[in-house]
């Protein structure tokens, strides 16, 4: 493989992670000034921050006419922020949901936002409309989560006036890592699809989903070791949300064409299609998780512990291998 491809796409991937991780901080700092919970704190600011690689790189993949890889990553996120990264943070330090109905929202969005798509694209309906529409989900969604915005509110003793200042900078430097991290990153996606003989839905699916996941994952990660489960919940949630509805939105709104001609073959129709339903079964496992627990396996409901994380990542495994395997 040439070592021009390999380069583009680690170069992406490390300007994602450091643009990512200035955005959270930045918008960290600014919330606690303002003294927000951190559960609103992670639905809200750092989910929108951490959300910004898979609209980068989904806006990207738009200009370089490249919309299975868009739509891939929006579908392979979803499934890797909840088997990859709550697999992984739940092994660190377990994961407590005190209030379990948090995440039945998320479900009922998936499952709403699945079922529209599905429409649109056998109906050809306009997808400037069907943009719209997702965004504005998206959003009712937001105020929806908003009585969680005033419960264990974060209270910081004392900041200095320059914090503003530094937290702004961070963001305007993380937006701009984030831009040009995903344009790197989609084109370094894009040849090896070519190089390999790859369908750019699995790529999306699986290589540019993990990418565009990272921050997610080094946020969680570093909320579990600071005992911060409601920021680390706030982020998957608030993160899957904007995935699946604002960003798709935004994809359908830029998408110059008619809706049933938006993944070019049947193959790519299959992959997307089978790897929506998975996404909706992944959702409903996890809420299922959160408020029934499991009968099968003994297991506590309301938290995400050792032996879930370890689940999650086994079935993450199976999920790449399937698309990798059935696919390729």
């Amino acid at each position: 493989m040439d070592v021009e491809i390999i380069f583009s796409t680690l170069l992406g991937i490390i300007a994602l992670g450091i643009g990512a991780d200035l955005i959270v901080r930045g918008s960290i700092k600014l919330s606690i000034i303002f003294k927000l919970s951190g559960y609103f704190i992670g639905f809200t600011i750092v989910a929108l921050g951490t959300s910004l690689p898979e609209f980068a790189a989904s806006i990207q993949a738009i200009k370089l006419d490249s919309i299975p890889i868009a739509i891939g990553n929006i579908i392979g996120s979803n499934i890797a922020n909840i088997l990859l990264v709550l697999g992984a943070v739940g092994i660190i330090s377990p994961i407590i949901f005190p209030k379990p109905d948090q995440s039945t929202g998320m479900l009922i969005v998936t499952f709403l936002i699945c079922i529209i798509f599905w429409l649109s694209i056998r109906n050809n309906f306009d997808s400037v409309t069907m943009g719209v529409i997702f965004v504005f989900v998206s959003m009712g969604y937001l105020i929806w989560q908003y009585r969680f915005a005033v419960e264990d509110t974060i209270i910081e003793k004392e900041y200095k006036p320059f914090d503003q200042f530094k937290s702004y900078f961070y963001l305007l430097l993380g937006f701009i890592l984030i831009y040009y991290g995903s344009e790197f990153f989609i084109q370094g996606s894009q040849k090896i699809a070519r190089e390999f003989n790859i369908s750019e839905a699995v790529i999306g699916l699986t290589l540019v989903a993990v990418g565009t996941s990272l921050p997610e994952l080094v946020t969680g990660i570093v909320a579990a070791v600071k005992k911060q489960s409601g920021l680390a919940v706030g982020t998957i949630l608030g993160s899957n949300i904007y995935n699946i509805a604002a960003i798709l939105g935004i994809v359908l709104f830029f998408y110059d064409g008619e809706l049933n001609n938006i993944l070019p073959d049947d193959l790519q129709k299959e992959q997307v299609g089978i790897n929506a339903i998975i996404m909706a079964i992944v959702t409903l496992l996890f809420v299922s998780r959160i408020k029934f627990g499991f009968t099968f396996i003994k297991m506590e409901k309301h938290r995400i512990g050792i032996k879930t994380g370890i689940m999650f990542i086994l079935l993450y495994i199976v999920y790449t291998y399937y698309n990798y395997y059935y696919f390729s």
